[in-house]
Parts: structure tokens; C-alpha cells; sequence
């Protein structure tokens, strides 16, 4: 039974004893449709707002998760690390400096960083059978020189900060203090405190040392083959 049959059921019912108008009867007949019309919308409003969020909070967790999959970018401009500079070598002797070995050839030489390929000398290279080079420190500033031969190879190696010898020589020491830690050094004959000598280099039979020695101290030292070709020492 429907609800318009339900109401005019009850409207003539005897055990009511107020009988509405027929304009009474047709106005409750009409709200009670209207109440049901309104429970209806209710319902399919309420099953719409549920599908609305539900739409709703998928697409926010998508979001959600994208942006847990997506890197952040990465703003600013990008470091570039400069390698540190080297610590020069601190010994000369007995059989080079750092990388450099006496007898190498150019290439080799070329090869360890520490000699530029530029010829600083063409005329000595074009009269002699040597050439003479820039020695390099890690950051490629020069510290001294090298001289090639086209016979020996590397063939004399004159840094100019005069590192230490493995016996001790160095930089800045008397006449008399070389002398004791090289016998042949008492034989040099200084002008006016200036000059050099040479001195064989223990453990290694073909090379020598020579020193320099400026108001009567020592102001830079070599090391070169003792059979070297004489017009290609420094």
C-alpha cells in the first residue's frame, strides 16, 4: 500500500471524529509528498557529495605521491671543487726530483706534469743537441728548469726553491757547513763570496751536484749527469 492509500485510509476511519475538509485532505496528501520528494534528494545528494570527495581525496593522494617520487631540484649553480695545490718536492737527489728520473726521455719526462713542452732556449736547442724546459709544480707554475738531451735524455734538473739533498745540503748554508756535509764543497774558490762547485752524488755514480754559492752561501743546487754534454748545463 502506497502512502496517498494509507492517508485516505485513515482519513475515513470512524474512530477519528474530526473529518477534514476535502481542501484540508488535499494539502496533507500534497506535504506529505513533498517530505518524500525531499528524503529522495537527500539521498542522492548525500551519495553525490561521497562520490565528489572521494574523487577529491584520490587526486590529492596522487599528488601526494608524485611528489614523493619526483627529486627535488637542485637550485643554485653548481660547485666546481679546484684541486689542491701539491707540496713541492723537498728532496734532490740521487736519481731526480719528485717524478723526474735523470735519463728519461722527453716524453716520459713530459709525462709526469713537472716539464712543459714549450723549448724556452730554440737558438741553444737549434746549436746543441738539448733542449730546455720549464720545470712545473702541480698547478703548473714553473720552479725551475730541465735540460733534455738528445742522448742522455733528462739530463740536469735545476729547481729554483733548492731543495735538500738526501744528506742534508741546502739552501742558505755557509761555505763551511757544505764543506762538512760534502768534502769536494772546501775545495770551492769563491770571488767575492760567489761561485760553484761540484760534488759527487752518493748512490749514484753518474750524476754530480752542483752547488751555488753567492756572499759565501750556498743559493741553489742541481743535479745532472757527470758525463753530460757541456754545452747543455745550465
Amino acid at each position: 500500500m502506497n502512502l496517498d492509500d494509507e492517508l485516505r485510509r485513515m482519513f475515513q476511519d470512524e474512530r477519528i471524529s474530526l473529518t477534514p475538509s476535502p481542501v484540508a485532505g488535499r494539502a496533507i496528501v500534497a506535504g506529505a509528498r513533498r517530505r518524500r520528494r525531499n528524503r529522495r534528494g537527500l539521498a542522492v545528494g548525500g551519495g553525490a557529495i561521497v562520490a565528489v570527495l572521494a574523487v577529491v581525496g584520490g587526486v590529492a593522494a596522487s599528488s601526494v605521491g608524485l611528489a614523493a617520487k619526483t627529486p627535488l631540484a637542485q637550485s643554485g649553480t653548481p660547485s666546481v671543487t679546484t684541486p689542491a695545490k701539491q707540496p713541492l718536492p723537498t728532496v734532490l737527489g740521487p736519481n731526480g726530483l719528485g717524478a723526474l728520473r735523470l735519463g728519461m726521455t722527453r716524453q716520459q719526462a713530459h709525462e709526469t706534469g713537472m716539464v712543459s713542452q714549450d723549448v724556452l732556449d730554440q737558438q741553444q736547442a737549434a746549436e746543441h743537441r738539448c733542449t730546455r724546459h720549464e720545470l712545473l709544480d702541480s698547478s703548473g707554475t714553473s720552479f725551475g728548469t730541465v735540460v733534455v738531451s738528445r742522448k742522455a735524455g733528462l739530463a740536469e734538473v735545476l729547481p729554483r726553491n733548492a731543495p735538500r739533498t738526501p744528506e742534508g745540503l741546502r739552501a742558505g748554508m755557509t761555505v763551511e757547513q757544505a764543506g762538512n756535509v760534502y768534502p769536494e764543497l772546501r775545495k770551492v774558490a769563491l770571488s767575492s763570496g760567489s761561485g760553484s762547485a761540484q760534488t759527487p752524488v752518493p748512490g749514484n755514480s753518474r750524476a754530480v751536484f752542483t752547488v751555488d754559492f753567492n756572499h759565501s752561501k750556498v743559493t741553489a743546487i742541481s743535479l745532472r749527469f757527470n758525463d753530460n754534454d757541456e754545452s747543455c748545463s745550465g
